[in-house]
């Protein structure tokens, strides 16, 4: 009986936690059971990338809980079934030793330009806008007519020099190129505001870019008209220096030449004017009045070449005079026998070979103008 007891009594003992009432496990554990223990640790799996699918087609990975729970409710999964694509893990692989061998270029930064939208046509050529540029084409022709006439009135301007004549010309060339300059800018300015402002929607960024090319085309037109005028001035200033210096040279030739021929006549103007004391000589004079002409100019050009003169018209007459003399064949048989008036005749053909030597040299430099004339109509 008494065991029975026992049993009894071990029996509401095993059964006795189930009677435990619930604020008792509220003194025993802090919490009202066993579960809010567990709750009240949150789980936070972080887990990295899904390894390559290996030829055993399970793909890895690794997950830890960054609160250290020590639970595992929520974890997630590690493994999972994949597809081995043996050519393209090849592929990839060679495409990686590829790119190792031959690291990618940066690519240059590109800049793409706003969209503008148009609702209209915006080819000149069929939406109206050719008969502007037609007008703006017929009034820079016009222009350019207007200038080549000018130009060429300028060419037959006499009274001009070489430098004043290029320098008219290149006044008339530079407002041509002004004008011509401002039209094309005027018109492409106006047909671009016509497209972005009734054509098309409008567009703050192609308005900021137009506004940008109306204040840069200005500014472009006025480097290139400076080009011009720089080109052009220096062409002058260099055809300037080059005629100048041609100039002096032949300039100071002529002036050596007339050194010796002033020399020479006063030295025949006296021999003439010593020799005319005697008789004999007096009468061969009368003879041949061309002797006596000759002395006279010479005496009349000395004059003048003392006062820096140029007389081109007594020179010539000078020549023509000592050319007659020299073709008289009694003249000359007389000279022969008259050692003197031989002398007078010697000197007198020297006389001559000089002023031939003088008018090639004018003849030369007139050759050198016109050569630089020439070449001014050439570049013009």
């Amino acid at each position: 009986g008494g065991g029975g007891g026992g049993g009894g009594g071990g029996g509401s003992g095993g059964s006795g936690l189930n009677n435990v009432p619930f604020g008792a496990y509220q003194q025993i554990f802090g919490f009202a059971d066993l579960d809010t223990a567990f709750v009240s640790c949150n789980e936070n799996w972080l887990c990295g990338n899904w390894s390559e699918c290996p030829p055993t087609e399970i793909q890895t990975r690794v997950c830890a809980d960054a609160n250290g729970c020590g639970t595992f409710k929520k974890k997630p999964a590690e493994k999972k079934a994949c597809v081995y694509q043996e050519d393209k893990i090849k592929k990839e692989l060679e495409d990686k030793e590829e790119e190792k061998k031959n690291p990618k270029r940066e690519l240059p930064l590109q800049i793409t330009p706003p969209k503008v939208v148009c609702t209209k046509e915006t080819n000149p050529m069929k939406n109206g806008g050719m008969w502007l540029f037609l007008l703006i084409l017929i009034v820079v022709s016009l222009r350019i007519y207007l200038t080549e006439k000018s130009i060429e009135k300028i060419r037959k301007k006499k009274g001009l020099s070489d430098i004043k004549r290029a320098k008219q010309v290149f006044a008339v060339k530079r407002k041509a190129f002004i004008f011509v300059g401002l039209m094309i800018l005027f018109a492409i300015v106006l047909y671009l505001f016509y497209v972005f402002f009734y054509l098309c929607e409008i567009n703050l960024t192609a308005f900021w870019m137009l506004l940008a090319i109306v204040i840069v085309m200005p500014i472009i037109v006025n480097r290139i008209i400076s080009a011009l005028e720089y080109h052009e001035q220096k062409k002058i200033l260099r055809m300037g220096a080059l005629a100048d210096t041609h100039y002096r040279e032949i300039k100071r030739l002529i002036e050596i030449e007339d050194d010796n021929i002033v020399d020479m006549e006063k030295e025949i103007a006296s021999q003439i004017a010593h020799l005319a004391m005697r008789e004999d000589f007096r009468k061969i004079m009368d003879n041949y009045v061309e002797l006596d002409k000759v002395y006279h100019e010479i005496i009349r050009l000395y004059e003048d070449y003392q006062e820096k003169k140029i007389m081109f018209k007594d020179e010539e007459k000078l020549v023509d005079d000592i050319y007659d003399l020299a073709n008289q064949d009694s003249f000359v048989e007389l000279c022969e026998k008259v050692p003197a008036l031989k002398s007078v005749y010697d000197k007198l053909l020297l006389l001559y070979q000089h002023f031939e030597e003088k008018q090639e040299l004018y003849d030369e430099l007139t050759k050198a103008e016109e050569a630089v004339r020439k070449k001014l109509a050439k570049d013009e």
